[in-house]
């Protein structure tokens, strides 16, 4: 730890130890007890309105890892499959082609789309496997919220 913060520390220290040394007088604006406060009393079920009583429902919030790969997987595989079709095009174009040249070019731009489609496809299902273990693999559920409404 640096020397300023260590400084720091132990003023901030000594100044909570005198605060709360005893015979130290609490502060101007701290609390009061009242030791002849009365509580009120809350009347019985029967008495209370119907369109008073508050309803207590149990929602569960969604998992939000498994729900983002899956998102995520199925993004990547549009994309994939987008260039998967687009190298298959450029290779019926390739095959159409009378010119050397202008086929190379079209079997160079479809071999690149290919790699592109077969990494995003693979991190794709990499995605959803994972989306799947995570949703599978969760030990304890998602912690339901407490609703409370009139």
């Amino acid at each position: 730890m640096s020397p300023k913060v260590s400084r720091d520390f132990e003023e901030v220290r000594r100044t909570v130890q005198r605060e709360l040394a005893p015979g130290s007088r609490p502060p101007s604006d701290a609390p009061h007890a009242m030791p002849d406060a009365r509580l009120a009393r809350t009347p019985p079920p029967g008495l209370v309105p119907s369109g008073a009583r508050a309803e207590v429902g149990r929602t569960r919030s969604m998992p939000v890892l498994p729900l983002a790969l899956l998102g995520g997987g199925v993004l990547l595989g549009g994309f994939g499959g987008y260039f998967g079709l687009q190298s298959r095009s450029n290779v019926n174009a390739a095959r159409d082609e009378v010119f050397y040249s202008n086929r190379t070019a079209h079997l160079d731009s479809a071999r690149g789309q290919a790699i592109a489609a077969n990494v995003l496809l693979g991190a794709a299902v990499t995605a959803a496997a994972g989306a799947a273990v995570t949703w599978l693999l969760m030990d304890d559920p998602p912690s339901p919220r407490t609703e409370v409404s009139p």
